[in-house]
């Protein structure tokens, strides 16, 4: 019999258990899950760009080509119907005080956010009121550690503070 398929082996239970180094089983048992999520959506949560990623690298080119591929999906749809637009896949892990590290995708999100940014100043820069929807994409309130309520932006570059 294969070993993967062997059965256990009977042990005396005096004898201790074999020990395990941490690896790929360890790997293995973790959970992937894959959501569809409008982009209003994805900034509902907070996310960091971990030191090893690379630095924002992409140019005007990059930049203009999704915003005008975005731009073109939603002006040729009809008004009363919803359009989708699939922008890429975002990889996060987990990380720390409920932020998400981003693992791939991080062009993408960091220009739809600055894009956000973008739009929250030039509102304001004309006297017209943000909407409260883009305001909350672009920084929220929450609950620290310690109990205390902490504002902070959805997306922390890399390399910059994480206060």
């Amino acid at each position: 019999m294969p070993e993967c398929c062997a059965a256990p082996e009977n042990r005396n239970s005096s004898s201790p258990p074999p020990t395990r180094k941490p690896g790929i089983d360890d790997m293995a048992s973790q959970l992937i899950e894959s959501q569809d999520l409008t982009v209003g959506k994805l900034f509902h949560d907070y996310y960091s760009v971990p030191d090893y990623q690379r630095e924002y690298v992409w140019q005007e080119a990059e930049v203009e080509q999704l915003l005008t591929d975005i731009h073109a999906e939603f002006e040729d749809a009809p008004g009363s119907q919803e359009s989708e637009y699939f922008i890429g896949s975002v990889v996060v892990c987990p990380g720390t005080h409920q932020v998400f590290d981003l693992i791939d995708g991080q062009q993408r999100v960091t220009t739809l956010y600055a894009f956000f940014c973008a739009v929250r100043d030039h509102l304001k820069q004309i006297g017209a009121s943000p909407l409260h929807t883009l305001d909350q994409h672009v920084a929220s309130v929450s609950i620290d550690a310690s109990g205390q309520e902490q504002s902070r932006y959805r997306v922390t570059l890399r390399g910059t503070s994480r206060a």
